[in-house]
């Protein structure tokens, strides 16, 4: 399943009509829309009420492939309608940063700068936004950081001001840029070889590596675990076979596989694109 949060119903109609979604009618406080892969809430504008419908969407159906926040941003040359992934993301009252795989090729990654307010003086280095930086602190209480990625759509810009910006102009917007998004998704899925939506392809790019189990002897727990690190290791563009030099440092097998899920969680991800 994938979860697709968006903090506006304008800028989740377009989305929710291509992908066939039905309403919950067990939601509330949230709107929530469904089908057999994708999940879909509108959680309200703002850092804070996209936190906490990520929490609420985890409370009430458990984890998920991925997480996805969509919606539009400010910049101030971008093309309204353009499409960014983030590989960064700032809270600009806070100053904290949170960095993100880059898992597409083919298109431009860019910084998301979360505010509390239209930003009037953007700078041409941000994209600005009002939800980001809530949803992935909530988020990576509960799942993995190359799960949580964040899409926007340019919904305006130094030409294009925000003040102009209604309802049908966002959603004519969104709609515009609505197939791009979610082929993005997709390219996102697919390059993380997850293999646990059955409804959806595995990736074909994902490395093997070495055998650990000829290595080391390992129990069926540290195989299953083993499998899961090595699979998270790939999708953030990190080598397995470097992994083979840094076993041989570690005495037991429990050692290693815990410095792997430590390095997943602390080490900074490489914003060069993956081959």
């Amino acid at each position: 399943m994938i979860n697709i949060l968006v903090a506006l119903n304008a800028e989740a109609k377009s989305i929710r009509q291509v992908l066939k979604l039905r309403a919950l009618q067990d939601s509330a406080p949230w709107r929530c829309y469904v089908n057999d892969r994708y999940r879909l809430i509108v959680t309200g504008t703002g850092s804070l009420n996209m936190a906490m419908a990520t929490s609420w969407l985890y409370g009430a159906y458990g984890a998920a492939s991925l997480w996805v926040n969509i919606g539009s941003a400010g910049h101030k040359t971008a093309e309204v309608g353009s499409v960014v992934i983030a590989n960064k993301i700032e809270d600009g009252k806070s100053g904290q940063t949170w960095f993100i795989p880059i898992l597409v090729n083919g298109i431009s990654p860019g910084t998301i700068c979360t505010v509390e307010r239209a930003e009037v003086e953007c700078s041409d280095l941000n994209f600005y936004d009002m939800e980001a930086s809530g949803f992935i602190q909530a988020a990576l209480r509960v799942t993995e950081r190359e799960r949580i990625h964040s899409i926007k759509i340019v919904s305006d810009n130094a030409i294009e001001r925000s003040d102009d910006l209604d309802e049908l102009r966002l959603m004519e917007i969104i709609e515009a840029a609505t197939e791009t998004v979610l082929t993005r998704l997709q390219q996102i899925f697919d390059s993380l070889g997850l293999g646990v939506d059955k409804t959806m392809p595995k990736s074909k790019t994902s490395r093997e590596g070495f055998n650990l189990g000829k290595l080391r002897r390992i129990s069926s727990a540290q195989e299953h675990r083993w499998r899961e690190l090595k699979r998270r290791w790939s999708a953030v563009g990190w080598s397995i076979d470097s992994l083979r030099q840094t076993l041989d440092s570690h005495k037991s097998t429990t050692d290693f596989l815990d410095w792997m899920e430590s390095e997943l969680l602390s080490k900074p991800i490489s914003l060069e694109r993956k081959p």
